[in-house]
This record gives C-alpha cells, structure tokens and sequence, in this order.
C-alpha cells in the first residue's frame, strides 16, 4: 500500500478547491473546513483560477488551522483548476469541493 507523508505524519486526504473572484466565498468555505473531524489527517489545496485579485492572502490566513497551500494558474476553468490541483495533492485520497458549497456556520 502506498503511503502519503508529510512531516512524517500519513496524509489521508487531499481535498481540491478551485476558486475564481469569490474572496467571501473561500474564506467561508475554508472556515467550514477547518470544523471537520481531526480523525483524517488531510491537506486543503486551493486553486486559484486567475482571479482578478489573488487569494493567496486569504489562504494564508487559515494557515495556522489548516494544512493549506495555493497554486494559481491563468484563467482556464474550474476543469483544469481541478486537474492542477489532484496533480499537485499528496493525500491517499482525494476530495474535490467548491467554495460556493459551503454556507457560513454550516457544519460539514
């Protein structure tokens, strides 16, 4: 069985967030994120789609409860978005969300 390491720790899961101009939208899809069950160890990795302002200042900010990172491309779509990101992931498995998909206060 292959196994996923980062900083010695298993990473279970990649979870894959293309993201275009929505700054409000990420960031309450990421605090959604942060609520989720400490029992899977996973990394979140946010694509940003060439939006007209970067977001890697609001992923920066969830740095310290998340193990987070962003890659921005040119605009291209959230097809390629996605493809960039499971090409970047290191999880055993992989997750895909959109950051219109989480409500602020949901629980997930």
């Amino acid at each position: 069985m292959l196994t996923a390491r980062v900083d010695g720790e298993v990473l279970e899961a990649s979870i894959v967030n293309p993201t275009y101009a929505r700054p409000d939208k990420l960031a309450a899809c990421l605090r959604s994120l942060c609520r989720l069950n400490d029992e899977v160890t996973f990394e979140v990795v946010v694509v940003d789609d060439g939006s007209p302002e970067p977001v890697a200042p609001i992923v920066k900010r969830f740095k310290p409860q998340l193990d987070i990172r962003c890659i921005r491309q040119a605009n291209a779509g959230p097809a390629r978005a996605r493809n960039l990101g499971a090409s970047e992931a290191r999880g055993l498995w992989l997750a895909f969300t959109d950051d219109d998909r989480f409500r602020s206060g949901s629980h997930t």
